[in-house]
């Protein structure tokens, strides 16, 4: 139970108007007929992390606020599309872990589900927003029902070292906001341009 699923049916009347053709993690999907969720775990009306994806499944994801986002942010989740005669749909599987949750963070969320169909032209959300998706305030509000209480860890990275070729080190903080010690176990994987991965030794920790 350490994922938050969401699943969704975009209906079309006109499947062969669909466009879908950016392949490329991160690439501009916002060019084709595109689904954005949108999450503010902490009600703030200004944080959000943003998740969107194209019928190819191809995903791009943000995090930031009502004042700008940032492009670089980088989430671990999977998105799986199908389309039928009538929809395209899509079943995403997001770790909790991607949302920096801590104590102020209760069972209900403010969240958003948003689409955007080219062949139209159409903006539609589950919240309305007046027009601009990114409006935390505007979201909705949603009842997570999970125990939440094993992802009160933040693990930020300090430094990645030199970045080039060759020997770096990497040195991160994790913060403990569970109100209580905590023991854990960290795993570095490293994915190289032409798929190749390198994973670490676990590393125990113990966080006051």
């Amino acid at each position: 139970a350490g994922n938050l699923y969401v699943a969704v049916k975009a209906f079309d009347s006109e499947m062969d108007r669909l466009k879908a053709t950016v392949r490329e993690r991160d690439g501009d999907v916002f060019s084709d007929d595109v689904v954005e969720l949108f999450f503010d775990p902490a009600c703030t009306g200004f944080s959000m992390v943003q998740l969107a994806f194209n019928p190819l499944g191809t995903q791009a994801d943000l995090s930031g606020d009502a004042v700008g986002m940032s492009p670089a942010w980088n989430g671990l989740w999977t998105v799986r599309t199908a389309r039928a005669g009538d929809h395209w749909s899509a079943e995403v599987a997001i770790p909790f872990a991607n949302f920096g949750l801590s104590r102020s963070v209760g069972s209900e969320w403010a969240l958003n589900v948003c689409r955007q169909r080219r062949a139209s032209g159409e903006l539609s959300c589950w919240s309305p927003t007046s027009g601009r998706f990114a409006t935390p305030a505007a979201f909705g509000r949603a009842t997570i029902a999970a125990d939440l209480t094993p992802f009160y860890v933040d693990l930020g990275v300090q430094s990645w070292g030199e970045g080039i070729v060759g020997e770096n080190t990497l040195q991160f903080a994790v913060r403990n906001t569970a109100g209580s010690p905590r023991s854990l176990t960290a795993t570095l994987e490293v994915a190289a341009p032409d798929g190749h991965t390198v994973r670490s030794a676990p590393v125990s920790l113990k966080v006051a």
